[in-house]
């Protein structure tokens, strides 16, 4: 008689670590080389260490996640080949049950979401659901009408007179660690003090009049040093007063432009100088792509594995939501730089278990950096 077949016994894994230890150097490089190679703009939590990495056994496929509310919640396609996407995303499934945390993705691409939707109808599991949040923008620097002074002629008039020697007097600088590994320590020191007292600056007036923020990451700069290139400014006085951080986003051949900052003291308009700089370096570098990050949609896109009322009621609760978040500013912002519209990507929410439960929202809420509370008090107080 035909014996059942046993399943081959998995050794059991520990849960998810909470970061890879700053003294594995290999481990480190490991997750620098994958982020070379496959890294998105929704990987920018890299760089902030409030975020936990899971790297797999054998090394070539990693998962940036943060914790919330007992939820891991995954920014991001797996850092790994895409025929690497379901081993990988089974290994840290097996860790992530082992600690009893929830599963969520956060800022997803349609092509990650088109091939795990594959695999799951393939293996007959349970429909995912889905949800269309935000849209990166894109700048091709190679044919952008402003950097062609075709187009924001006051952008490229500012840009002209604060770099006239006899007007603004600012000069530009390009930054990077060389190959092997030389770096400019003061350089480094004062451009991570500019970003950190520009965190301050933000934090502190929304603390004041509790108005949330959303999708706010800390960085340290240089934690993945050699995926980052750096434009600064110095002012008439020769002291650095901004900078704009380009990241390598080795899936798309080109750079995240993120953050752009003008620090105290820098004149009216330096920030678009360093946008207007970053994307005339792209072009010197012969890069097509340099992206701008993502926005929140003010309505829910594309939705799957939903039934009707609860699509509607949550497209109801998303949009009264993001109307109580300060991210038009963002659009416009955006919109001055003209980015290809023909380049705009869908960004994605995935609920692997079904229907997302309380926990899981709120878990979402906390990773964009919403409190909820605030939010709510927020919307009350603008009812009054």
């Amino acid at each position: 008689p035909n014996r059942p077949q046993q399943r081959p016994t998995q050794p059991p894994l520990k849960p998810a670590p909470a970061s890879v230890p700053a003294s594995d150097h290999t481990a480190h490089a490991a997750i620098e080389n994958l982020a070379s190679r496959y890294g998105r703009v929704s990987h920018m939590g890299l760089l902030d260490r409030s975020y936990r990495v899971f790297l797999n056994a054998e090394r070539t496929g990693a998962l940036a996640y943060k914790l919330e509310n007992h939820v891991a919640v995954v920014t991001g396609d797996p850092l790994c080949d895409p025929s690497l996407f379901a081993s990988v995303i089974c290994e840290f499934d097996r860790a992530r049950r082992a600690a009893h945390w929830g599963l969520a993705f956060m800022g997803c691409s349609a092509g990650f979401l088109s091939h795990m939707k594959t695999q799951t109808q393939h293996q007959q599991q349970q429909q995912w659901t889905t949800m269309q949040f935000g849209v990166e923008r894109v700048v091709d620097p190679t044919t952008n009408e402003v950097l062609a002074e075709r187009a924001g002629k006051r952008i490229v008039s500012q840009c002209k007179q604060l770099l006239c020697p006899e007007k603004g007097g600012i000069t530009l600088g390009v930054y990077s660690r060389t190959a092997e590994g030389e770096r400019d320590e003061a350089l480094e020191a004062q451009l991570q003090g500019i970003y950190d007292a520009w965190r301050a600056g933000r934090n502190e007036p929304a603390a004041t009049t509790k108005t949330p923020q959303a999708f706010i990451t800390v960085y340290e700069l240089f934690d993945y040093a050699r995926l980052m290139t750096f434009v600064y400014t110095r002012g008439a006085d020769g002291a650095v007063n901004g900078f704009a951080a380009l990241r390598w986003i080795g899936a798309c051949g080109g750079y995240h432009v993120d953050p752009c900052i003008a620090g105290d003291g820098a004149a009216k308009g330096t920030s678009d100088l360093l946008l207007f700089a970053a994307m005339a370096l792209a072009r010197q570098m012969g890069v097509s792509y340099l992206s701008l990050g993502y926005e929140p949609m003010g309505e829910l896109g594309e939705v799957s594995g939903m039934g009707t009322s609860l699509e509607k009621m949550t497209r109801s609760v998303y949009a009264h939501s993001v109307r109580g978040l300060p991210v038009g500013g963002k659009k416009a912002y955006h919109d001055k730089f003209r980015p290809d519209a023909s380049r705009d990507s869908a960004l994605y929410l995935i609920f692997p278990s079904g229907l997302p439960g309380v926990r899981r929202m709120v878990a979402m809420a906390h990773m964009a950096n919403i409190s909820v509370r605030q939010l709510a008090y927020t919307q009350s107080k603008s009812k009054l």
